[in-house]
């Protein structure tokens, strides 16, 4: 009886911690600079299992005279950045970017990054990023 009460503890733990939101936070220094030198941030690697993400969050530490566009991409692998899926088209607001609600799989295995498309402002000294996933 103990064995049992034991598995339907676990697979209730199990289910509950699927639906439990995680967090990936990352900061950039100096932006603009990082563009300069590489327009590509690595921020997960390799994903050790699947994921969903379920929202995005970016933060300028000053209101910005042009505001940030990036996208948050999985892809392959980083070498190369092959087969890229978009997550989230980044275009920040007064500074300020959120996207929540989301539902993008990402399957084991892949690295996710932020790409820019534009050159940040030189007047943002620093970024701060939130990704919001689950297990899938």
């Amino acid at each position: 009886m103990e064995t049992k009460t034991s598995q339907i503890t676990q697979g209730a733990n199990a289910f509950a911690d699927a639906e439990m939101n995680r967090h990936v936070t990352f900061a950039m220094s100096e932006p603009a600079k990082l563009y300069d030198s590489a327009p590509v941030v690595g921020v997960w690697l390799r994903t050790d299992q699947s994921i969903k993400v379920t929202g995005v969050r970016l933060t300028c530490n000053a209101v910005p005279a042009q505001e940030v566009l990036a996208d948050l991409v999985y892809c392959d692998a980083f070498i190369g950045l092959v087969n890229r899926v978009l997550i989230a088209a980044v275009d920040t607001v007064r500074g300020v970017f959120a996207a929540t609600g989301l539902c993008v799989d990402v399957p084991e295995g892949r690295c996710i990054y932020l790409a820019f498309r534009a050159r940040p402002h030189a007047g943002i000294g620093q970024l701060l990023c939130q990704i919001d996933y689950r297990w899938a």
